[in-house]
């Protein structure tokens, strides 16, 4: 390396006969593409009646809202963290209507809750099931 220093001459005119070009190029271009991040959907369930008899189907409207426009995707309603068989829908216009078959069930309260699966999880999130 001393030997280059002491000749001062650039390192790239040294060879000059039998040697691959060399380009220079000044600038460089790249596409950067920048997203929002994901937001939180705001997911209401409301119960069409509070009180039904055993044996009778029980429906909620549910309405997923958010800042990024209307959402898209699909609703799962669960008692407690058990999924309800058959009681999700797929929204239309940020809303469905999910029905409860209320058939061998006991009388009592239950906790029903909605979780919303995004059609597009680059613009909202979806829900997490509820545990124990």
């Amino acid at each position: 390396m001393k030997f280059f220093k002491y000749l001062a001459i650039p390192l790239f005119a040294i060879c000059t006969i039998g040697c691959p070009a060399q380009t220079a190029t000044p600038n460089a271009v790249a596409t950067l593409i920048i997203t929002a991040a994901a937001q939180p959907a705001q997911v209401t369930i409301v119960p069409v009646t509070t009180t039904v008899q055993s044996g009778t189907v029980a429906t909620y409207t549910v309405t997923v809202s958010g800042s990024n426009g209307v959402p898209t995707g699909s609703i799962q309603l669960y008692n407690g963290a058990t999924l309800i068989t058959g009681a999700s829908g797929t929204l239309t216009n940020g809303v469905t209507t999910c029905t409860v078959n209320t058939n061998g069930q006991a009388p009592g309260t239950y906790n029903i809750s909605a979780v919303f699966t995004s059609a597009n999880p680059t613009i909202y999130t979806s829900g997490v099931p509820p545990t124990k």
